[in-house]
């Protein structure tokens, strides 16, 4: 993409980059957690309708990045090629 279009991001890009990433490793943990976290809340008598909503929201999340994970090359190869479309045209 940084060939197609090189002054798109902005200034923060890569720090933000950086932080989905590594909040995307750990994908499949944090429906668990928030769940627990929600769980502790509810013995202690805190709210804790809001932990157990962000859970079921990270379970589609997770969800998402299994299937984006399944079709990483079938998209790798439709960018490749709508890459090699626009620079024929930009040429």
């Amino acid at each position: 993409m940084d060939s197609i279009l090189p002054d798109w991001k902005p200034k923060g890009f890569n720090k933000c980059k950086l932080i989905w990433q590594m909040r995307m490793l750990f994908v499949d943990l944090h429906p668990k957690l928030y769940l627990f976290r929600g769980a502790i809340k509810k013995i202690l008598g805190f709210p804790w309708e809001s932990d157990f909503r962000t859970s079921e929201n990270w379970k589609i999340k997770s969800k998402d990045m299994k299937e984006l994970k399944k079709n990483k090359k079938s998209l790798k190869e439709l960018y490749s090629a709508w890459s090699n479309q626009i620079k024929s045209r930009m040429a």
